[in-house]
């Protein structure tokens, strides 16, 4: 439920943020924005460490910097937070969202593997593995694309990065993070697919295509049996 709420978010999040594209007084889309990251926020709540890295991405790739769009930010953020905390304190149980922020200071441990199942693990390197061949056939092939795609993809390639790295630090929050890389590498294994006709790169579709098949009925099959 946490993962579905997390890709839902992101997925809310890209379609509203992209259109402050070059655009310094956009508001609106850009409090629409992170108020879909408040929401992720309150589900998964290490959802608020990625906002430096947005707020630098929003003036160096979308060209957005604004005083009226980061105060438009903040509002984003706080809104769902607020009214969930106001919740809470109405049914006193304030102490919950006390928890719930202090969770951001809880780093676990680095690099615990073991803590993935065998499916997960194998889900996140089929899911990594599009991401770089997504990743490097867009640098290969970006200055076929107009300076505006540069810039979204980038965006797209940035946040991606630092949520693999995050993935691989931190494998406890697997489920929230892997619905974050998926959100990102989606848009670019599509570039991959739509714009390559060569042989390889039609096998590789074809590889790539019925390797997700497998992986999701080895993600399915307990499920399945029960």
């Amino acid at each position: 439920m946490r993962a579905a709420s997390v890709v839902l978010c992101m997925v809310g999040f890209y379609t509203c943020i992209f259109r402050c594209y070059q655009d310094k007084r956009s508001p609106g889309w850009v409090f629409y924005a992170f108020l879909c990251m408040g929401f992720s926020s309150i589900v998964w709540v290490q959802t608020l460490y990625f906002v430096p890295i947005v707020w630098v991405l929003l003036t160096t790739k979308l060209l957005a910097p604004g005083v009226r769009n980061y105060v438009s930010s903040l509002f984003g953020l706080l809104l769902p937070n607020l009214v969930a905390f106001g919740i809470l304190l109405y049914r006193g149980e304030w102490q919950m969202a006390v928890q719930h922020f202090v969770e951001l200071t809880n780093f676990g441990s680095i690099a615990n593997y073991l803590l993935l199942s065998v499916n997960q693990i194998v889900t996140a390197s089929w899911v990594i593995l599009c991401a770089i061949i997504g990743t490097v056939h867009y640098l290969r092939k970006k200055r076929s694309d107009s300076i505006r795609n540069r810039m979204l993809y980038s965006f797209f390639i940035n946040l991606n990065t630092v949520s693999i790295v995050f993935l691989c630090l931190q494998p406890q929050h697997f489920d929230a993070l892997l619905g974050m890389v998926i959100a990102s590498t989606s848009p670019l294994i599509g570039h991959f697919f739509a714009l390559t006709h060569t042989k390889f790169t039609n096998f590789t579709f074809k590889f790539l295509t019925f390797g997700t098949l497998v992986i999701t009925l080895y993600n399915l099959f307990p499920y399945l049996l029960r």
